[in-house]
Protein backbone atom coordinates (compact mmCIF):
# COMPACT_ATOMS: atom_id res chain seq x y z
CA UNK A 1 0.00 0.00 0.00
CA UNK A 2 1.52 3.45 -0.65
CA UNK A 3 2.42 5.88 1.60
CA UNK A 4 0.02 8.12 1.02
CA UNK A 5 -3.13 5.86 0.66
CA UNK A 6 -2.14 4.24 3.77
CA UNK A 7 -2.15 8.07 5.34
CA UNK A 8 -5.83 8.40 4.20
CA UNK A 9 -7.16 5.09 5.04
CA UNK A 10 -5.99 4.95 9.01
CA UNK A 11 -7.06 8.78 9.47
CA UNK A 12 -3.24 9.48 10.28
CA UNK A 13 -3.65 12.58 7.63
CA UNK A 14 -5.18 14.42 10.44
CA UNK A 15 -4.34 11.98 13.75
CA UNK A 16 -0.14 12.67 13.28
CA UNK A 17 -1.01 16.67 13.10
CA UNK A 18 -3.43 16.69 16.40
CA UNK A 19 -0.74 14.60 18.37
CA UNK A 20 2.14 16.32 17.41
CA UNK A 21 0.31 20.24 17.96
CA UNK A 22 -1.02 18.20 21.08
CA UNK A 23 2.52 17.12 22.57
CA UNK A 24 3.73 20.38 21.89
CA UNK A 25 0.87 23.08 23.20
CA UNK A 26 0.56 20.37 26.83
CA UNK A 27 4.42 19.96 27.27
CA UNK A 28 5.39 23.97 26.83
CA UNK A 29 1.96 24.34 29.43
CA UNK A 30 3.57 22.02 32.08
CA UNK A 31 6.95 23.45 31.32
CA UNK A 32 7.12 27.08 32.10
CA UNK A 33 11.02 27.36 32.44
CA UNK A 34 13.54 25.74 30.37
CA UNK A 35 17.01 25.16 32.09
CA UNK A 36 19.01 24.09 29.39
CA UNK A 37 19.53 20.99 30.23
CA UNK A 38 18.02 18.54 27.55
CA UNK A 39 17.52 15.51 30.20
CA UNK A 40 15.63 17.84 32.89
CA UNK A 41 13.38 19.68 29.97
CA UNK A 42 12.70 16.47 27.99
CA UNK A 43 11.67 14.81 31.56
CA UNK A 44 9.64 18.11 32.26
CA UNK A 45 7.91 17.83 29.02
CA UNK A 46 6.91 14.36 29.17
CA UNK A 47 4.57 14.84 31.53
CA UNK A 48 2.68 15.66 28.30
CA UNK A 49 2.21 11.96 27.54
CA UNK A 50 -0.26 11.86 30.61
CA UNK A 51 -2.70 12.95 28.31
CA UNK A 52 -1.33 12.50 24.44
CA UNK A 53 -0.47 8.41 25.07
CA UNK A 54 -4.06 8.07 26.52
CA UNK A 55 -5.84 9.44 23.54
CA UNK A 56 -3.52 8.18 20.95
CA UNK A 57 -4.06 4.46 22.49
CA UNK A 58 -7.58 5.61 22.08
CA UNK A 59 -7.81 6.37 18.29
CA UNK A 60 -5.85 3.60 17.44
CA UNK A 61 -8.33 1.23 19.06
CA UNK A 62 -11.28 3.10 17.69
CA UNK A 63 -9.10 3.17 14.07
CA UNK A 64 -8.37 -0.61 13.95
CA UNK A 65 -12.12 -1.75 14.64
CA UNK A 66 -13.27 -4.26 12.02
CA UNK A 67 -10.00 -4.67 9.98
CA UNK A 68 -9.39 -8.27 11.44
CA UNK A 69 -13.14 -9.09 10.77
CA UNK A 70 -12.27 -7.90 7.46
CA UNK A 71 -9.28 -10.23 6.61
CA UNK A 72 -10.90 -13.11 7.97
CA UNK A 73 -12.67 -13.47 4.41
CA UNK A 74 -9.34 -12.59 2.64
CA UNK A 75 -6.85 -15.61 1.65
CA UNK A 76 -4.23 -15.93 4.68
CA UNK A 77 -1.52 -15.76 2.78
CA UNK A 78 0.96 -13.19 4.60
CA UNK A 79 1.69 -13.17 8.53
CA UNK A 80 -0.59 -10.51 10.41
CA UNK A 81 2.55 -8.65 11.17
CA UNK A 82 3.49 -7.70 7.51
CA UNK A 83 -0.31 -7.31 6.76
CA UNK A 84 -0.83 -4.99 9.53
CA UNK A 85 2.36 -3.02 8.92
CA UNK A 86 1.87 -2.47 5.88
CA UNK A 87 -1.35 -0.38 6.33
CA UNK A 88 -1.34 0.91 9.81
CA UNK A 89 2.36 1.99 10.18
CA UNK A 90 1.18 5.28 9.85
CA UNK A 91 -0.79 5.49 13.06
CA UNK A 92 1.16 2.59 15.00
CA UNK A 93 5.41 4.23 14.04
CA UNK A 94 3.84 7.55 13.07
CA UNK A 95 2.04 8.02 16.75
CA UNK A 96 5.26 7.80 18.80
CA UNK A 97 7.39 9.68 16.49
CA UNK A 98 5.01 12.69 16.21
CA UNK A 99 4.74 12.74 20.18
CA UNK A 100 8.72 12.74 20.41
CA UNK A 101 9.03 15.69 17.96
CA UNK A 102 6.53 17.60 19.72
CA UNK A 103 8.38 16.62 22.68
CA UNK A 104 11.40 17.82 21.12
CA UNK A 105 9.98 21.27 20.21
CA UNK A 106 8.10 22.07 23.32
CA UNK A 107 11.60 21.12 25.49
CA UNK A 108 13.56 23.29 22.25
CA UNK A 109 16.25 20.54 22.95
CA UNK A 110 18.24 18.19 21.12
CA UNK A 111 19.47 15.08 23.22
CA UNK A 112 23.36 15.39 24.15
CA UNK A 113 24.14 12.63 26.43
CA UNK A 114 23.09 8.64 26.88
CA UNK A 115 20.01 10.24 29.47
CA UNK A 116 18.10 12.46 26.86
CA UNK A 117 18.36 9.92 24.49
CA UNK A 118 16.61 7.31 26.93
CA UNK A 119 14.28 9.63 27.54
CA UNK A 120 13.04 10.06 24.35
CA UNK A 121 13.54 6.35 23.51
CA UNK A 122 11.20 5.46 26.46
CA UNK A 123 8.76 8.59 25.09
CA UNK A 124 8.87 6.54 21.65
CA UNK A 125 7.82 2.74 23.00
CA UNK A 126 5.59 3.97 25.83
CA UNK A 127 3.13 5.55 22.85
CA UNK A 128 4.55 2.48 20.87
CA UNK A 129 3.23 0.46 23.39
CA UNK A 130 -0.25 2.33 24.10
CA UNK A 131 -0.98 2.43 20.30
CA UNK A 132 -0.33 -2.00 20.39
CA UNK A 133 -2.97 -2.03 23.51
CA UNK A 134 -4.93 -0.31 21.11
CA UNK A 135 -4.39 -2.84 18.56
CA UNK A 136 -5.28 -5.67 20.80
CA UNK A 137 -8.06 -3.88 23.01
CA UNK A 138 -9.97 -3.29 19.18
CA UNK A 139 -8.96 -6.61 17.94
CA UNK A 140 -10.71 -8.51 21.24
CA UNK A 141 -13.17 -6.35 22.37
CA UNK A 142 -16.02 -4.20 20.89
CA UNK A 143 -14.66 -0.76 20.22
CA UNK A 144 -17.29 0.98 22.56
CA UNK A 145 -15.37 -1.44 25.07
CA UNK A 146 -11.74 -0.88 24.00
CA UNK A 147 -12.04 2.69 23.67
CA UNK A 148 -13.03 3.99 27.01
CA UNK A 149 -10.84 1.07 28.27
CA UNK A 150 -7.71 1.79 26.71
CA UNK A 151 -7.98 5.74 27.79
CA UNK A 152 -8.87 4.53 31.40
CA UNK A 153 -5.83 2.20 31.55
CA UNK A 154 -3.46 4.81 29.92
CA UNK A 155 -4.58 7.91 32.02
CA UNK A 156 -4.47 6.19 35.15
CA UNK A 157 -0.88 4.71 34.24
CA UNK A 158 0.74 7.69 33.45
CA UNK A 159 -0.81 10.20 35.23
CA UNK A 160 -2.59 8.85 38.26
CA UNK A 161 0.49 6.62 39.47
CA UNK A 162 2.84 9.89 39.57
CA UNK A 163 0.40 11.22 42.60
CA UNK A 164 1.00 8.17 44.71
CA UNK A 165 4.07 7.93 46.97
CA UNK A 166 4.33 3.73 45.92
CA UNK A 167 8.32 3.79 45.19
CA UNK A 168 7.87 0.59 42.58
CA UNK A 169 5.36 2.40 40.56
CA UNK A 170 7.39 5.66 40.37
CA UNK A 171 10.51 3.36 39.04
CA UNK A 172 8.78 2.00 35.99
CA UNK A 173 6.88 4.85 34.68
CA UNK A 174 7.40 6.86 31.61
CA UNK A 175 7.06 10.24 33.08
CA UNK A 176 9.59 11.92 35.29
CA UNK A 177 7.74 14.41 37.43
CA UNK A 178 10.44 15.04 39.85
CA UNK A 179 13.38 14.93 37.46
CA UNK A 180 15.51 16.73 37.35
CA UNK A 181 17.42 19.50 39.02
CA UNK A 182 21.14 20.61 37.21
CA UNK A 183 22.77 18.19 39.43
CA UNK A 184 21.27 14.96 38.81
CA UNK A 185 19.76 12.47 35.69
CA UNK A 186 17.07 9.94 34.75
CA UNK A 187 17.94 7.07 37.66
CA UNK A 188 19.31 4.19 34.82
CA UNK A 189 17.13 1.36 36.69
CA UNK A 190 13.81 3.54 36.11
CA UNK A 191 14.56 4.18 32.86
CA UNK A 192 15.24 0.65 32.14
CA UNK A 193 11.81 -0.45 34.01
CA UNK A 194 9.93 1.70 31.73
CA UNK A 195 10.85 0.46 28.72
CA UNK A 196 9.93 -3.15 29.57
CA UNK A 197 7.03 -2.32 30.97
CA UNK A 198 5.86 -1.10 27.29
CA UNK A 199 7.84 -3.62 25.35
CA UNK A 200 5.66 -6.29 27.02
CA UNK A 201 2.75 -5.10 24.76
CA UNK A 202 4.76 -4.75 21.64
CA UNK A 203 5.67 -8.02 22.22
CA UNK A 204 2.51 -9.66 22.60
CA UNK A 205 1.19 -7.98 19.54
CA UNK A 206 3.85 -8.95 17.81
CA UNK A 207 3.26 -12.49 18.82
CA UNK A 208 -0.33 -12.67 18.06
CA UNK A 209 0.05 -10.81 14.48
CA UNK A 210 3.00 -13.63 13.93
CA UNK A 211 1.15 -16.05 12.04
CA UNK A 212 -0.98 -16.23 8.32
CA UNK A 213 -4.27 -17.32 10.60
CA UNK A 214 -3.91 -14.13 12.99
CA UNK A 215 -7.12 -13.05 12.05
CA UNK A 216 -9.15 -16.34 12.58
CA UNK A 217 -7.90 -16.52 16.25
CA UNK A 218 -10.89 -16.12 18.47
CA UNK A 219 -11.96 -12.50 20.24
CA UNK A 220 -11.92 -14.23 23.50
CA UNK A 221 -7.97 -15.34 22.93
CA UNK A 222 -7.14 -11.67 22.08
CA UNK A 223 -8.83 -10.48 24.85
CA UNK A 224 -7.11 -13.00 27.45
CA UNK A 225 -3.97 -12.16 25.94
CA UNK A 226 -4.54 -8.42 26.78
CA UNK A 227 -5.33 -8.77 30.22
CA UNK A 228 -2.44 -11.07 30.68
CA UNK A 229 -0.07 -8.31 28.94
CA UNK A 230 -1.81 -5.74 31.35
CA UNK A 231 -0.70 -8.02 34.48
CA UNK A 232 2.43 -8.99 32.77
CA UNK A 233 3.86 -5.48 32.20
CA UNK A 234 3.67 -4.35 36.01
CA UNK A 235 5.03 -7.46 37.33
CA UNK A 236 8.18 -7.42 34.55
CA UNK A 237 8.42 -3.43 35.68
CA UNK A 238 9.13 -4.49 39.23
CA UNK A 239 10.89 -7.30 38.38
CA UNK A 240 13.78 -4.89 36.28
CA UNK A 241 13.26 -2.08 39.43
CA UNK A 242 14.18 -4.49 42.21
CA UNK A 243 17.38 -4.90 41.13
CA UNK A 244 18.29 -1.61 42.52
CA UNK A 245 18.71 -1.24 46.60
CA UNK A 246 18.33 2.27 46.25
CA UNK A 247 14.56 3.22 44.89
CA UNK A 248 13.47 6.71 45.10
CA UNK A 249 10.22 8.47 44.68
CA UNK A 250 12.00 10.97 42.75
CA UNK A 251 13.81 7.94 40.48
CA UNK A 252 16.72 9.95 39.68
CA UNK A 253 20.31 9.83 40.28
CA UNK A 254 23.78 11.69 40.45
CA UNK A 255 24.57 13.37 37.02
CA UNK A 256 27.98 12.69 35.42
CA UNK A 257 27.90 14.72 32.29
CA UNK A 258 31.22 16.38 31.94
CA UNK A 259 31.97 20.19 33.25
CA UNK A 260 32.67 22.51 31.09
CA UNK A 261 36.09 24.69 32.43
CA UNK A 262 37.34 28.50 32.72
CA UNK A 263 39.17 30.85 34.34
CA UNK A 264 36.87 33.98 34.78
CA UNK A 265 38.22 36.67 36.93
CA UNK A 266 40.91 35.03 38.14
CA UNK A 267 38.96 31.97 39.98
CA UNK A 268 38.64 28.36 37.81
CA UNK A 269 34.85 28.00 37.41
CA UNK A 270 33.54 24.35 35.88
CA UNK A 271 30.00 24.43 35.42
CA UNK A 272 27.43 22.32 33.20
CA UNK A 273 27.67 22.51 29.59
CA UNK A 274 23.97 24.37 29.86
CA UNK A 275 25.30 26.91 32.10
CA UNK A 276 29.01 27.72 30.56
CA UNK A 277 28.29 31.55 29.55
CA UNK A 278 27.46 32.18 33.29
CA UNK A 279 31.21 31.42 33.85
CA UNK A 280 32.27 35.47 33.74
CA UNK A 281 29.15 36.11 36.22
CA UNK A 282 30.40 33.99 38.53
CA UNK A 283 33.99 34.62 38.61
CA UNK A 284 32.41 38.26 39.42
CA UNK A 285 30.95 37.11 42.29
CA UNK A 286 33.63 35.09 43.16
CA UNK A 287 36.15 38.06 42.99
CA UNK A 288 34.26 40.38 45.33
CA UNK A 289 33.23 37.36 47.96
CA UNK A 290 37.21 36.86 48.12
CA UNK A 291 38.03 40.37 49.00
CA UNK A 292 35.38 40.65 51.54
CA UNK A 293 36.78 37.37 52.53
CA UNK A 294 40.47 37.76 52.74
CA UNK A 295 40.09 40.87 54.48
CA UNK A 296 38.62 38.92 57.61
CA UNK A 297 41.31 36.18 57.32
CA UNK A 298 39.00 33.55 56.06
CA UNK A 299 40.41 31.20 53.35
CA UNK A 300 39.33 32.49 49.86
CA UNK A 301 36.75 30.34 47.64
CA UNK A 302 39.49 29.57 44.95
CA UNK A 303 37.57 27.43 42.70
CA UNK A 304 33.95 26.74 42.00
CA UNK A 305 32.07 23.77 40.38
CA UNK A 306 28.67 22.51 40.04
CA UNK A 307 27.25 18.92 41.20
CA UNK A 308 29.88 19.01 43.99
CA UNK A 309 32.09 17.44 41.42
CA UNK A 310 35.57 18.53 43.65
CA UNK A 311 35.33 18.62 47.34
CA UNK A 312 38.16 20.79 47.20
CA UNK A 313 35.96 23.75 45.12
CA UNK A 314 32.84 25.89 46.18
CA UNK A 315 29.76 24.54 45.04
CA UNK A 316 27.47 26.54 42.41
CA UNK A 317 23.99 26.66 41.12
CA UNK A 318 24.10 28.95 38.04
CA UNK A 319 20.78 28.15 36.21
CA UNK A 320 20.02 30.97 33.52
CA UNK A 321 17.18 32.13 35.98
CA UNK A 322 19.24 33.11 38.96
CA UNK A 323 20.32 36.64 39.55
CA UNK A 324 23.91 37.91 40.61
CA UNK A 325 22.17 38.12 43.84
CA UNK A 326 21.19 33.96 43.67
CA UNK A 327 24.34 33.45 42.94
CA UNK A 328 25.82 35.21 45.72
CA UNK A 329 23.61 33.44 47.75
CA UNK A 330 24.48 30.07 46.43
CA UNK A 331 28.14 30.65 46.38
CA UNK A 332 27.45 31.07 50.12
CA UNK A 333 25.66 27.89 50.42
CA UNK A 334 28.84 26.14 48.66
CA UNK A 335 30.97 28.00 50.94
CA UNK A 336 29.60 26.93 54.09
CA UNK A 337 29.04 23.22 53.11
CA UNK A 338 32.83 23.13 52.02
CA UNK A 339 33.76 24.25 55.49
CA UNK A 340 31.23 21.52 57.12
CA UNK A 341 32.65 18.65 54.50
CA UNK A 342 29.30 17.84 53.24
CA UNK A 343 26.52 19.36 50.77
CA UNK A 344 23.27 19.46 51.69
CA UNK A 345 23.51 20.16 55.65
CA UNK A 346 21.00 21.89 57.27
CA UNK A 347 20.54 23.88 60.68
CA UNK A 348 20.15 26.85 61.99
CA UNK A 349 23.53 26.94 62.90
CA UNK A 350 24.39 26.42 59.08
CA UNK A 351 22.16 28.92 58.17
CA UNK A 352 23.84 31.88 60.22
CA UNK A 353 26.90 31.15 58.68
CA UNK A 354 25.00 30.88 55.23
CA UNK A 355 23.82 34.61 56.32
CA UNK A 356 27.74 36.03 57.14
CA UNK A 357 28.88 34.78 54.11
CA UNK A 358 26.19 36.09 51.67
CA UNK A 359 26.48 39.75 53.49
CA UNK A 360 30.54 39.89 53.30
CA UNK A 361 29.51 38.85 49.38
CA UNK A 362 27.35 42.16 49.38
CA UNK A 363 24.09 40.71 50.08
CA UNK A 364 21.24 43.70 51.91
CA UNK A 365 19.09 41.89 54.15
CA UNK A 366 16.30 42.17 51.89
CA UNK A 367 18.22 39.75 49.51
CA UNK A 368 18.06 37.11 52.19
CA UNK A 369 14.59 38.10 53.47
CA UNK A 370 12.59 34.60 52.47
CA UNK A 371 15.51 32.82 51.66
CA UNK A 372 17.12 32.44 55.52
CA UNK A 373 14.95 32.62 59.00
CA UNK A 374 15.34 36.04 60.24
CA UNK A 375 16.95 35.23 63.33
CA UNK A 376 19.60 33.71 61.91
CA UNK A 377 20.23 36.56 59.39
CA UNK A 378 20.45 38.69 62.48
CA UNK A 379 23.22 36.30 63.60
CA UNK A 380 24.96 37.10 60.60
CA UNK A 381 24.93 40.55 60.48
CA UNK A 382 26.54 40.41 64.16
CA UNK A 383 28.97 38.13 62.93
CA UNK A 384 29.88 40.90 60.20
CA UNK A 385 30.24 43.66 62.72
CA UNK A 386 32.51 41.43 65.03
CA UNK A 387 36.39 41.40 64.50
CA UNK A 388 37.80 39.24 62.05
CA UNK A 389 39.19 37.10 64.66
CA UNK A 390 36.36 36.78 66.56
CA UNK A 391 34.29 36.65 63.03
CA UNK A 392 36.71 33.20 62.45
CA UNK A 393 36.09 31.85 66.26
CA UNK A 394 32.68 32.35 65.53
CA UNK A 395 32.17 30.45 62.23
CA UNK A 396 34.28 27.83 63.03
CA UNK A 397 32.89 26.98 66.68
CA UNK A 398 29.52 26.79 65.04
CA UNK A 399 30.71 24.09 62.15
CA UNK A 400 30.89 21.35 64.89
CA UNK A 401 26.68 22.12 65.62
CA UNK A 402 25.83 21.36 61.81
CA UNK A 403 25.47 17.64 60.94
CA UNK A 404 26.01 16.13 57.47
CA UNK A 405 22.97 14.61 55.91
CA UNK A 406 22.77 10.67 57.24
CA UNK A 407 25.37 11.78 60.39
CA UNK A 408 23.96 9.82 63.21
Amino acid sequence: MRAVTALRVTGAWWVLPLIFLGTSVLGSSVTPFLSGYPASDLASTSLALGLVAPVAGALVAHAFRGFPKFMRSQPAVRSGLRVVLRQWWPLLLGIPAAACLGLLVAARAVPDDASSWSLLLLAFLTLLGFASMGLLASWGLPVVISVPLVAAVGFGWLSWIPSTDNVWLHNMNATFPACCSDDTRPARIALAAGTCVALVLVLVALALLGTRRWARLPRVAVAAALVMALAAAPAVGIAVASRSHHLTLQAVEERTTALTCKRSSGTDVCLWPEAKERAAAVGERVKKLDDALRERGFPAVGAVTQGGRDHRAVSVQAADDLTDADLTYSLAAGYVDRAVGCLGAVGESRDARVAFVALLGGLRTADLDGVLPPQQVVEGHRAVAMTPAGARRWFEDGLTDVPCPGAS
